[in-house]
């Protein structure tokens, strides 16, 4: 059985073979709740849309044009408020790999920013309501020790295990910093590459 120091510095050495390389520790994603309201929104405007197109005016092609425009705006309607936050969800994921944590969000104009987890400072979650202890969500802060404004990490899922996570792979790149400035990099220790989804598709 391996022994804990052992342990430690396996996994050490495993972060810091991954410094170079385009491994992926972690990835957050935002609770699948935020769903709810385009899935709402589409059985809604499906329904408005049918009843409109039923009821409308006139006889022969001037009908034919109303119902054209009612599924004409009802497919612009899915699109703003069913396709889109679907798209944003898919494509807002924040991740820590190659020793940085890294957050981009936006869908059609793109924001991000990157964090060496050696320069993370401090790692807080917050919960607004009881809704939100009850299910787990909150927002996690994470603070690096350049001065800037805090990342914001909004809406996720199982917030505290997301905070345990972030602050082990914080202490390991640390430690392999440590070793790596003493001793060179640590040899012995396999890349093996370990992909933890942190997304709203569990909790």
């Amino acid at each position: 059985m391996r022994s804990p120091a052992r342990q430690v510095w396996t996994e050490v050495g495993a972060v810091a073979a991954r410094r170079h390389g385009d491994e992926v520790d972690l990835v957050f994603r935002e609770h699948w709740r935020v769903l709810v309201r385009p899935v709402v929104m589409l059985f809604a405007v499906v329904a408005v849309a049918a009843f409109l197109a039923s009821i409308a005016p006139g006889g022969g092609s001037g009908r034919n044009w109303a119902r054209i425009a009612v599924f004409v705006i009802a497919v612009a309607a899915v699109v703003h408020w069913t396709v889109v936050p679907w798209l944003r969800w898919l494509t807002d994921r924040h991740i820590v790999a190659d020793g940085r944590l890294v957050v981009r969000s936006g869908l059609w104009t793109q924001e991000g920013r990157a964090i060496a987890l050696t320069r993370i400072e401090d790692v807080t979650f917050t919960q607004d309501s009881m809704v939100e202890r009850v299910l787990g969500i909150g927002t996690l802060r994470v603070q690096s020790d350049d001065g800037r404004e805090p990342v914001e990490i909004v809406g996720l899922p199982r917030v505290t295990d997301a905070q345990a996570r972030l602050l082990r792979l914080v202490d390991l790149a640390r430690d392999a910093e440590y070793y790596a400035e003493r001793a060179g990099e640590p040899r012995g220790a396999p890349p093996a590459r370990t992909v933890q989804d942190h997304d709203g598709g569990a909790g």
